[in-house]
């Protein structure tokens, strides 16, 4: 037998399940940290690198990229950009997602060692709770993106609104923090599997430029730098014409304890260390693949 909640008492039990949900909701945001995103990861990893594996180390059925138009005076489109408008091969974007946390500085440290520059994708919350490290990650002169507010794809990905209003608020309060306003993005998980056509129109029309990795470390699982292989390996195989050497990792402990041993490789091997500028042609994966559960 169903029970019939007398109107008053429906208001009441209103009223406390929207508070309830208003103070959880708004702990999502304040109390985030790392942890939640290894959590994440775990669950939507596997179906990325499968991907990844499948379109870029196999060099099978290669993605297109989506490129914006790079002239808007002239409104040209450029469809198959060089290899060399990326700095040539030997050119590679360190780029760091899910920053910044307490021991960024160590990282900063390490980059400046290696007078090597990078990307740092960052969260609004870690923003907030590490302003100092973001300003001087500005003044070490390394690029600042975005990359959301909650890292859940439940949250993020629910429509192409709630996509454009993470990488906004993201946005300002990167602004708020540095003076810097950033257009570079790169959201949670990366565009495959869940930016749609329609995120991705949103994107653009909003005046963001969205930006995947080639090459993947896989840091976010790797305790025991395995990840410094994994970089070698796929830039081993990397030698598209059209594709730039960004590789892709994140802010932790176990990722910096081994970045020397990755910086030492690339400069042994002749490789150079750029930031992504705003002005560049942005690289993203055009495919789509169905999310594993």
């Amino acid at each position: 037998m169903k029970m019939k909640i007398k109107p008053r008492k429906w208001v009441k039990a209103s009223i406390l399940a929207a508070g309830v949900i208003g103070i959880f909701g708004a702990a999502n945001y304040e109390t985030y940290d790392n942890e939640a995103i290894a959590s994440e990861n775990k669950k939507t990893d596997a179906a990325k690198r499968d991907f990844i594996n499948d379109h870029i180390v196999k060099k099978e059925k290669l993605p297109a990229a989506l490129y914006p138009k790079i002239s808007p005076a002239s409104q040209q489109v450029r469809l198959k950009p060089s290899i060399e408008d990326y700095g040539g091969s030997k050119t590679v974007y360190l780029t760091f997602d899910d920053g910044p946390d307490q021991h960024s500085m160590k990282l900063l440290k390490i980059l400046d060692h290696y007078h090597a520059k990078a990307t740092f994708f960052l969260l609004e919350p870690n923003i907030k709770k590490h302003q100092n490290i973001v300003r001087e990650m500005q003044k070490r002169g390394h690029t600042l993106g975005l990359h959301g507010v909650s890292h859940n794809a439940h949250l993020i990905y629910r429509s192409k609104e709630t996509v454009i209003a993470e990488m906004k608020q993201d946005q300002k309060t990167l602004r708020a923090v540095t003076g810097v306003t950033t257009h570079l993005i790169r959201t949670p998980y990366g565009s495959s599997p869940y930016m749609k056509p329609a995120y991705m129109k949103a994107v653009q029309q909003n005046g963001f430029k969205l930006w995947d990795w080639s090459i993947d470390s896989e840091d976010w699982q790797c305790k025991n730098g395995q990840y410094v292989s994994n970089v070698e390996r796929q830039l081993k195989q990397h030698n598209f014409k059209t594709i730039p050497n960004v590789i892709l990792m994140h802010e932790k402990p176990s990722t910096y304890q081994y970045l020397p041993k990755l910086l030492s490789y690339l400069q042994q091997n002749g490789y150079k260390f750029e930031s992504i500028k705003d002005d560049m042609v942005p690289y993203h994966f055009k495919a789509k693949m169905q999310a594993k559960s």
